[in-house]
């Protein structure tokens, strides 16, 4: 079968692809925005217990699935000068509730661990499943492109370093701040 055998998409396929496509940018987006908060959390001292760990991991996400799906709604006004429907925002609330998935891994890793640890150790366990997270994405994202087990790792690498560099970007402007 030759690429002109291949039928092209329609412009459904080709929407949903991108959703599904935008929908994993958002999940990975989360995982890495929470472990930026997690790091802020740790080096500020915001938290002190793992009852306001959860307050914050909770309110940090719903806020960004709250920002994003109106901040999408905007957009299809201003770009598309699309009405402004429940039907729309509602769709785009579920759309964003992406952003939950690594929340949900945070919160039930600080559940877990904040029964028989401090909040500051289950901080750094959320921060650790938040980084085997994306060590994951970042390998299986290769793996379904084609690359070879060692190149796939060494991506799953390349995610987990930049979500490192958040957490050491976040230590950093805090101890330039004090």
């Amino acid at each position: 079968m030759s690429d002109s055998d291949i039928p092209e998409p329609t412009s459904a396929e080709s929407a949903e692809h991108v959703r599904r496509i935008e929908r994993t940018a958002l999940t990975i987006y989360g995982a890495m925005t929470l472990l930026g908060v997690l790091e802020a959390a740790t080096t500020k001292a915001v938290v002190d217990s793992t009852a306001a760990l959860i307050i914050l991991i909770v309110a940090t996400s719903l806020a960004i699935v709250i920002a994003h799906a109106w901040s999408t709604v905007v957009a299809h006004r201003l770009v598309d000068g699309e009405e402004m429907s429940t039907h729309r925002v509602g769709n785009e609330l579920w759309f964003a509730g992406s952003f939950l998935v690594p929340a949900v891994l945070a919160l039930a890793t600080v559940l877990i661990a904040g029964t028989f640890t401090s909040h500051n150790t289950s901080i750094l366990l959320a921060q650790m499943v938040l980084i085997v997270f994306l060590f994951i994405a970042g390998i299986t994202g290769a793996r379904r492109g084609g690359a070879s087990w060692g190149r796939s790792i060494a991506w799953g690498i390349a995610d987990v370093a930049v979500g490192l560099a958040i957490v050491l970007l976040k230590e950093t402007l805090s101890l330039i701040a004090h």
